[in-house]
């Protein structure tokens, strides 16, 4: 598998990036040509092309234990909401995480850790885009 790292000059991106300390806000995880992403509108498959179109981008390789259960994991979670509660408490490092809901770093961290091969230490509280940066750095 591989993650997307993205990031555009939108002003929500700007915050994000100063929060986090990191040159990327968004992330995904790309299977081929598509990437599965969590975006306000809830988790979708979106084609990769679509993704780079929209600015700054890095993709990384990820090697995962059981590539075929992460992707299967992840578009399971097709179709759920965003995990705005999740985002919000991610800068004091809350544990809010729902699985019925996802935002974009917790969604790739999750998929990795399905794959057997997990990026951050169990019991992580948040997960943002620069501590996936890193574990794949």
């Amino acid at each position: 598998m591989e993650i997307i790292f993205a990031t555009d000059g939108e002003p929500l991106s700007r915050v994000i990036r100063a929060v986090t300390s990191c040159p990327w806000h968004h992330v995904g995880v790309v299977f081929g040509d598509y990437v599965i992403e969590a975006r306000f509108t809830g988790v979708i498959k979106t084609p990769l092309d679509d993704i780079k179109a929209r600015g700054k981008y890095a993709v990384v390789d990820c090697p995962v234990e059981d590539e075929a259960k992460a992707e299967a994991f992840a578009l399971a979670q097709v179709g759920k909401q965003y995990d705005l509660a999740g985002l919000i408490s991610f800068p004091f490092r809350a544990r809010w995480q729902n699985d019925s809901r996802w935002y974009c770093s917790e969604l790739v961290a999750a998929t990795a850790a399905a794959g057997g091969s997990p990026l951050v230490r169990a019991g992580l509280s948040g997960v943002s885009p620069r501590d996936l940066w890193v574990a794949t750095k």
